[in-house]
């Protein structure tokens, strides 16, 4: 699918370094049910790299992925690897912490801890970041169609 370039968007500083703007005054938007995306779920070990590659042939066109999920930092807003999460566990709250109450929920709601109350379910800190983990893998793939049509776009702005 080639190089695109970005004349005309700004730049930003990153860190040490000036990166191109690609987010600025640039929206995607769609509806449930739209025949532009397909619903994809991030398994372990996929990045937007190989997964732009493995659709496209082209891993440069990862950022088409990363735009149109509204994902800024591939890697907090991407879902961790097993692995990863567990070491990110970790260091939030402490190894010995890991296992530790994060809260307390009855009926799907959070409530207050009650020793009385026998049916309260703890949530566990790695529960808890698990759960976070796990939303973030559901994400939309642009189909074939809007593809074609994307970058014909792009390419003129």
């Amino acid at each position: 699918m080639g190089n695109y370039r970005f004349n005309g968007v700004p730049l930003i500083q990153y860190k040490d370094n000036l990166i191109t703007d690609i987010s600025n005054n640039l929206t995607v938007s769609w509806t449930p049910g739209n025949i532009f995306f397909i619903k994809y779920i991030i398994q372990d070990g996929d990045t937007a790299e190989n997964i732009a590659y493995r659709l496209w042939n082209d891993s440069s066109l990862s950022w088409i992925i990363l735009l149109i999920n509204n994902i800024v930092d591939p890697f907090f807003d991407w879902p961790f690897r097993s692995d990863e999460l567990m070491a990110y566990t970790k260091n939030k709250y402490g190894e010995a912490n890991v296992y530790a109450p994060h809260h307390y929920e009855k009926n799907g709601f959070v409530v207050n801890y009650d020793k009385d109350d026998p049916t309260l379910d703890m949530i566990t800190n790695f529960s808890y970041e698990f759960k976070q983990n796990e939303k973030k893998r559901a994400i939309n793939i642009p189909s074939d169609s809007f593809m074609s049509q994307f970058l014909s776009q792009w390419s003129e702005l």
